[in-house]
């Protein structure tokens, strides 16, 4: 046949395909006739739609692989009976038997279509036969061979139907009991126990509400359906039928009766939302009423069942602003704000982590993959980005509300000649003065009476500017808060030591510029992005106190971030031996200043 028509041999499995394929090429059939067709993901289809099969043509699929495919033949060879299939097995039915020969003519197209079975010898009584003779005998029975095979195939699907038929029809009958006693329930609960308890509101409102008490309940319903899969699909007679919708009044419906019993909106949020994101859905109805106080409620139910994804905090913060009743309305919001940064920054870790795996995606894929899906797609990549891309924002936004932490070094750090000054070295001031507003020492322009008239909080408040502040600083911002009632920024400008004019004072000649690290800080602070560069550059044995920038050489982006959060930072070195300490005199800013073990 394949001298004249296109050949569509189609088999039960893929190891049958190769094996053709296989006997093909040892009988020196040309490679590039052959066409195997073994999954959904083989495109045959498309070969032949640009160029249409012909004479010399093979095609060797499998049913599922070939399942739907339309081969285009050239019409030339319709002339000559068009494709010819040939099937090599016989199908478990009747309709995969029909749609296998159905190929031969798509279209109204010619074709034709034949068994080539292997059948056991014993059961035809050939075994004994010469080869010859027994060709014969099987050219002779091969229609009764095949009419036999197909009415045995045509017994034991039909058998296979009436058992199958007498299960289904258990399966749907206790599914459909089991769905008209939930809905049932469901619809009782409702009118008696959701529906009452938002009855202050408009009847849109309300309906709102029990929307989404049912959702939970149909979730609860779906949950029970899961772990009685096995015991559904166990039934096999009306016994185990009666038995199972027992099961369900005693484990689902009383339970819930149960729970339900003098229920109130506090007592459902304790005993019935189990989940965080139960109780996030219920408090985004109340926050679209602006019933933010109930919305609190639920809000913190998500935090104390463990919401991951920091919404919870973020929507909880969003009800303390409007509700305006916390004393400490910044600090809690604040807090809340914080911790809803530290799950979008693990959700970050995570995402990080997933996207270093999907950028190696492609080098693992096997060849067979390789070739269907082209090196430039990588959806898997392409989704994590997008996650990511959306917490960057959200990151961002969340860090522009709760603020940056301020280092010593932003005050202390700016040079002396007026011409070179930045507008970020014009802010240091006025961050200062930011930031004693923001830790409530000052109020407008005014000093806090608790800082003259509580000596405790006052002792308190002092300690910590000595904590956080150099003492160049410190000394004089405490004597600066004595001395005065009202400010202007000017007051705390003064207060900022100036680099350049320091190393002035001190006139020396031979000092060494240097960079320092701290590790401190990178432990807690650096992103896992550069965690295994850093290892890296750790095994180097970098001296902190004196860090050699060559080893940043090949990590520009790394030393650029740590340089950008200080915590790589440039500063100069002097030997103590070089300075004259009994002949320097520092007045004002400059009288606090001390010099460390390094001489720095």
């Amino acid at each position: 046949q394949v001298k004249t028509r296109p050949v569509l041999i189609i088999c039960e499995n893929v190891e049958t395909t190769e094996n053709i394929w296989n006997e093909l090429i040892r009988n020196s059939v040309p490679p590039h006739t052959i066409e195997k067709y073994r999954r959904d993901g083989d495109n045959v289809e498309d070969r032949f739609a640009k160029k249409p099969a012909t004479k010399g043509d093979i095609i060797i699929a499998t049913n599922k692989g070939g399942r739907g495919t339309d081969i285009h033949v050239d019409e030339k060879v319709n002339s000559h009976g068009g494709m010819h299939v040939i099937l090599t097995y016989l199908p478990e039915n009747v309709r995969i038997e029909e749609q296998s020969f159905g190929r031969t003519a798509r279209n109204g197209a010619q074709g034709t279509g034949q068994y080539i079975l292997l059948v056991e010898k014993s059961t035809y009584e050939l075994n004994q036969l010469p080869h010859s003779q027994r060709k014969m005998k099987l050219e002779t029975l091969s229609d009764v061979i095949i009419e036999r095979e197909k009415i045995s195939r045509d017994n034991k699907e039909a058998a296979r139907l009436s058992e199958l038929k007498q299960k289904n029809i258990l399966h749907l009958e206790v599914e459909e009991e089991l769905f008209t006693k939930f809905n049932d329930f469901k619809k009782k609960i409702s009118e008696n126990i959701f529906k009452p308890l938002f009855n202050d509101k408009p009847e849109n409102s309300q309906q709102k509400f029990v929307d989404a008490f049912e959702t939970i309940l149909k979730n609860r319903w779906a949950f029970w359906l899961d772990e009685a899969k096995e015991k559904i699909d166990a039934i096999e007679t009306s016994q185990k039928k009666f038995k199972l919708l027992k099961e369900f009044d005693s484990t689902f419906i009383n339970k819930f009766n149960n729970l339900f019993q003098n229920s109130s909106f506090d007592s459902l949020l304790k005993h019935f939302l189990t989940q965080p994101e139960e109780a996030i859905h219920i408090g985004k109805v109340f926050l679209s009423e602006k019933d933010f106080s109930n919305a609190k409620k639920c809000f913190e139910k998500g935090i104390l069942y463990g919401d991951i994804s920091g919404f919870s905090h973020i929507a909880l913060t969003y009800c303390i602003i409007n509700l305006k009743t916390d004393e400490n309305l910044k600090k809690q919001s604040r807090r809340h704000l914080k911790k809803a940064l530290n799950s979008l920054e693990l959700i970050k870790r995570n995402l990080m982590a997933n996207l270093q795996i999907a950028e190696h995606l492609p080098q693992l894929a096997t060849a067979d993959i390789a070739q269907k899906v082209s090196s430039k797609e990588n959806f898997y990549q392409d989704q994590i980005s997008g996650k990511l891309e959306v917490i960057g924002m959200h990151l961002h936004y969340l860090n522009q509300a709760v603020g940056e932490t301020v280092e010593p070094f932003d005050f202390i750090l700016h040079p002396k000649d007026e011409k070179n000054l930045t507008k970020e070295d014009y802010d240091k001031g006025n961050r200062l003065y930011n930031l004693l507003v923001e830790k409530r020492i000052i109020q407008g322009d005014q000093l806090r009476k608790t800082f003259r008239n509580n000596w405790k909080e006052r002792k308190k408040i002092e300690n910590k500017l000595k904590d956080d502040l150099d003492p160049s600083i410190a000394d004089e911002l405490i004597g600066l808060l004595n001395r005065k009632d009202q400010f202007n920024k000017k007051d705390f400008e003064d207060i900022v030591s100036y680099n350049e004019q320091l190393w002035e004072k001190l006139n020396i000649k031979n000092s060494q510029t240097v960079f320092i690290l701290d590790k401190h800080r990178i432990e807690r602070e650096l992103p896992q992005q550069y965690e295994n560069i850093w290892k890296d550059i750790e095994n180097k044995h970098i001296d902190p106190s004196n860090v050699d920038m060559s080893l940043f050489k090949d990590h520009v982006e790394l030393r650029s971030y740590l340089e950008e959060k200080h915590i790589l930072t440039q500063t100069k070195r002097v030997k103590i031996e070089e300075l004259n300490i009994d002949s320097l005199n520092f007045r004002g800013k400059y009288a606090k200043i001390k010099f460390n073990d390094n001489g720095q």
